[in-house]
Order: C-alpha cells, then sequence, then structure tokens
C-alpha cells in the first residue's frame, strides 16, 4: 500500500466551467491516484446588464443602466466612458454615449462573468424657423410662417400663444416659435410682423375763376397715387388737373401700403361787374366843354364820337 500525503499543493486553474473534471496525482515514486472533482454550475455567476439605452434631452443627459444577477452573493462593477455614480452597485447612471461593460463576481469562488449595453446619443435639435410680415392699411392680418422637426408653440403680443404651425396674427410685435423634438429636445427663434400705416400726406391748392381766367389748375402733393373728384361729377388722376368749374375738390393720394390721406381744394368765381356809372353834360354856345362823370369798382375807358 502507498500512503498519500494529503497536502500536496498542485497547479490553480481558475474560470473553469461548471462540469465533472478528474485531477491525476503521481508523486515522486511515479504512483497515480485519479481524483474526481465536481464544479457546480453556482461557481460562475450570471451578469445581466439593461437592454441598450438612449440619452436624449427628456432624461436631462443621462440614464441609468440596470445591472442584475441570478446568482446569490455577487458584486457588481461598471465600466465605461461616462459613469456619474453607482459605479460598484448594481444600477449605474451615465452622461456619454458609449459601451458599458458589467461585471459580476461570485464573492465565495471568485469566479466572474460580463456583460454589456450601448448608451446612444439622441440630442439633435428641431431646427426651427420663423417668418414673419407687414401689416398695412389694406394687409390687416399676416400668416407667420414657422418650420422644424418636431411640435410648435408659438407666444406673441397681448398674450398671443399658438400650437399652429403657421398661425394667422393681426397685431405688430415680436412672435417667439419654440419647436421640441421627439426627444425633448427644443428650438427657438422669432418672427417680427412690423405695422407700415403712414399715411401719404395729401395736399391740395385750389384757385380764383373770374370774367377774364376761366380755368384754374389744381395743385396736389403727397406720396402716392392721386384721385380728385369735384362738381358736376369731376374725377381725375392727374396730379395737377386744370378745371374750369368753381366749387369744392377732393383729393384722395393713396399710399403703397394701401394707407389714403385726402385733403380739399375751393375754386372761387369772382364774376361781379364794376357796376359802371357815366354822367356827361350839355354844350352851348357859351359852354364850350363839359366833364364827364364816371363811376364804378375798377380801371375807366372811354369811347366817344369822331373815335
Amino acid at each position: 500500500s502507498h500512503e498519500w500525503n494529503t497536502g500536496a499543493v498542485g497547479p490553480t486553474l481558475s474560470g473553469v466551467p461548471a462540469g465533472s473534471y478528474s485531477v491525476t496525482i503521481t508523486d515522486f515514486h511515479g504512483c497515480t491516484f485519479v481524483l474526481p472533482v465536481t464544479i457546480n454550475g453556482t461557481g460562475v455567476p450570471n451578469a445581466n446588464a439593461d437592454a441598450d439605452a438612449v440619452i436624449t434631452c427628456l432624461n436631462n443627459g443621462q440614464v441609468v443602466l440596470d445591472g442584475s444577477s441570478s446568482t446569490p452573493g455577487v458584486t457588481f462593477s461598471w465600466s465605461g466612458p461616462g459613469i456619474v455614480s453607482g459605479g460598484s452597485s448594481d444600477d449605474v447612471t451615465v452622461n456619454a454615449a458609449g459601451t458599458y461593460t458589467l461585471t459580476v463576481t461570485n464573492q465565495q469562488t471568485g469566479c466572474s462573468s460580463n456583460d454589456q449595453a450601448t448608451v446612444t446619443l439622441d440630442n439633435a435639435t428641431p431646427g426651427a424657423q420663423a417668418t414673419g410680415g407687414v401689416l398695412t392699411c389694406v394687409i390687416t392680418s399676416v400668416q407667420l410662417l414657422g418650420s422644424g422637426n418636431g411640435s410648435f408653440s408659438w407666444t406673441g403680443p397681448n398674450g398671443f400663444t399658438s400650437n399652429d404651425q403657421n398661425p394667422i396674427v393681426s397685431e405688430a410685435g415680436t412672435y417667439v416659435l419654440t419647436v421640441t423634438g421627439t426627444n425633448g429636445c427644443t428650438s427657438m427663434t422669432q418672427a417680427d410682423v412690423t405695422l407700415d400705416n403712414a399715411t401719404p400726406g395729401a395736399q391740395a391748392t385750389g384757385g380764383v375763376l373770374t370774367c377774364a381766367i376761366t380755368s384754374v389748375q389744381l395743385s396736389g402733393n403727397g406720396n402716392g397715387s392721386f384721385a380728385w373728384t369735384g362738381p358736376n361729377g369731376f374725377t381725375s388722376a392727374d396730379q395737377n388737373p386744370t378745371v374750369s368749374e368753381a366749387g369744392t375738390y377732393v383729393l384722395a393720394v393713396t399710399g403703397a401700403n394701401g394707407c389714403t390721406s385726402m385733403a380739399q381744394a375751393d375754386v372761387t368765381l369772382d364774376n361781379a361787374t364794376p357796376s359802371a356809372q357815366a354822367t356827361g353834360g350839355v354844350l352851348t354856345c357859351e359852354i364850350t366843354s363839359v366833364q364827364l362823370s364816371g363811376n364804378g369798382n375798377g380801371s375807366f375807358a372811354w369811347t366817344g364820337p369822331n373815335g
């Protein structure tokens, strides 16, 4: 018979899968002994990392990865590019895209296993764009034009709000568009609506018709197109039309913005006669000349016998 030293030490193997094994022991005399060894499946722990995750603007730039193991008595360890907290616990908070590795270690056997989770980054802004317009005396409302990849939210003067992409507004001011993408990221821009309601400043001048002056030229001024109306259905699109009838003439000037300005010009008639009066006299043998007496409001012109 041979007596074995039960304290013999041989080479060590690690990371061996569970199963049935045999160890052959050979002493200095060449004698051998085969020792059966069984490695239970609980020696290598199960590592389970969370499914892949996405960092968006909705989760404030970070996500939590959940780790687990069906093997009791294990420790957890995470590695990766952006670990914020929980690197040595089952759950880890990360803030960067990349591959994260969970290592689960059996405290009794020292055996470990790994699993990985991929984190991607989706923080693209939706690219908001907005266009306003101009309100005039003719154009009393404009349509704001919004674009971007997401939902729309407008704010503006006097508490204006709208969730339409292209709302219609009727007040001048600055309108702010916020576009929110499905990833929770927002993009903001603004559109200005201006008001052009300056009047064209119409001015008009008439004149006086007399027995000698039978027509006068009306004088019109203003920044725009001209339209005259007057007595007896008179109309004209000239800036300075000529008229021959007394009365009130109205000038309307229309600017390019559709705003109008009005003025009037009076044409008066001065055809009162100067009321001529004349007195003669009597010539005799003694009175050989007399003085004619003329009266009237104006200049005098006499004609008589013998040219």
